[in-house]
């Protein structure tokens, strides 16, 4: 399905400002119609030339190009390729006076044109684009951010692993070597009066020189170990639960194809207190759970639905399918470790990081028959602290901010 309308209004006017648009055109006209248009609610850039638009995008970054097609050196479709080439995250839009099917073919071929926009242009049309693309952007954003950041947990976790195993082996040596000396230490009274007095002295202070490096490897285990300390503690904040719903739909997209169709449904707003990239992550674990459950299951084309709700200072979050996989008691042997279901590692990793987080993570019986579904409980507001406010403006990694209140189903 398409994409529903964004309204952007709720969250405050600096959001969509913190996605700046760079329009090009050589009639000065059209661009002081564009920048007037649209200033009240985007931040607006213009330049009269194709080339004077790639220099202004080196000293200053935009999310979103709207070009004229016929301009004098270089076409608009030849601008999109260019950006293209050089900004491939910017999202590029083609206004044009002509209906040449070849030319839309080529915008969308070589520029990688995301829209189409014939004139005479309709303001009211050209708005809601622009606010399509700027979540498009938003949205984009999120995803690469948490991309990165689960990379970087990954490696965090891949070196803490090798790093736990160096401490492991360096720990059995050392406890080989100090039983060994402990040997050699008994041994001492009755060499004492064996051996020659150099002997005997140079016996002596090497194995309190060996005692020495023993307890020396012992005490930086033991820093190395509590410096260590195996987990990344979670960096917990204000977070808005549809942002990352939906930066977790996009990068599961492509998994569910064939699987299962998602439908979510967030009000509006709905928030928890919790580190950003443990919730993608617990989310992503609960809805391959969910597909993984349908493939077993058989069925052509299943259902996840993702419901949010908000009571007092919690948030809910449920992931159901109806892939009909046992009752809820069945589903909670899945955390309690030791099972061979292909989905217990994930499961058990989702428990781990909601219960970093302060929350609970339980297996319950939907109203539905068939169905079959976890609950996610998080805290809404942070611990002895004021309830969030949504008026701020915000256009933050965490995303902070409004949400819309009605989701339509993703394909």
């Amino acid at each position: 399905m398409n994409a529903p309308d964004r309204d952007l209004s709720g969250r405050g006017p600096a959001f969509a400002r913190a996605y700046p648009i760079l329009a090009v055109d050589d009639e000065l006209d059209n661009l002081l119609v564009l920048r007037a248009t649209f200033r009240d609610e985007f931040t607006v850039y213009t330049e009269n030339s194709p080339d004077e638009a790639l220099r202004s995008m080196v000293a200053r970054p935009v999310a979103i190009l709207l070009t004229d097609q016929r301009m004098p050196g270089m076409t608009g479709i030849d601008l999109c390729e260019r950006v293209r080439d050089l900004y491939p995250d910017v999202q590029r839009m083609l206004i044009t006076a002509y209906s040449d099917r070849e030319v839309a073919i080529a915008a969308i071929n070589r520029g990688g044109v995301s829209r189409y926009i014939h004139k005479p242009w309709d303001a009211e049309q050209v708005r809601q684009i622009l606010r399509d693309s700027v979540a498009r952007a938003h949205l984009e954003r999120m995803v690469r951010r948490l991309r990165l950041a689960m990379l970087d947990r990954e490696r965090f976790a891949g070196a803490h692993a090798a790093n736990a195993r160096l401490l492991q082996d360096l720990a059995r040596t050392n406890s080989s070597l100090s039983a060994c000396c402990q040997r050699l230490e008994e041994l001492r009274p009755r060499l004492a009066g064996e051996l020659e007095p150099s002997v005997w002295y140079r016996y002596d202070r090497e194995i309190v020189e060996l005692r020495r490096y023993i307890d020396y490897v012992g005490a930086l285990q033991s820093r190395s170990v509590a410096v260590d300390g195996g987990v990344t503690r979670p960096q917990r904040a204000l977070i808005s639960v549809e942002d990352h719903i939906d930066t977790v739909v996009e990068l599961v997209r492509h998994e569910l194809v064939g699987v299962a169709r998602l439908a979510v449904e967030c009000p509006a707003p709905a928030a928890v207190w919790a580190d950003a990239t443990d919730v993608s992550r617990i989310l992503i674990h609960l809805v391959r759970s969910s597909a993984a459950a349908l493939r077993r299951d058989g069925t052509a084309t299943g259902n996840i639905a993702v419901t949010v709700s908000a009571e007092g200072g919690s948030t809910a979050i449920v992931v159901a399918d109806d892939g009909g996989h046992g009752d809820s008691t069945s589903q909670r042997a899945l955390l309690a470790g030791g099972s061979t279901d292909a989905r217990a590692p994930g499961l058990e990793a989702a428990l781990e990081l909601t219960l970093a987080n302060g929350g609970e993570l339980d297996a319950i019986a939907p109203e539905s028959p068939g169905w079959t579904a976890w609950q996610l409980i998080l805290p809404a507001i942070e611990p002895h602290g004021p309830q969030p406010s949504w008026a701020s403006d915000s256009a933050t990694p965490t995303g902070e901010g409004p949400t819309s209140a009605g989701r339509d189903e993703v394909p």
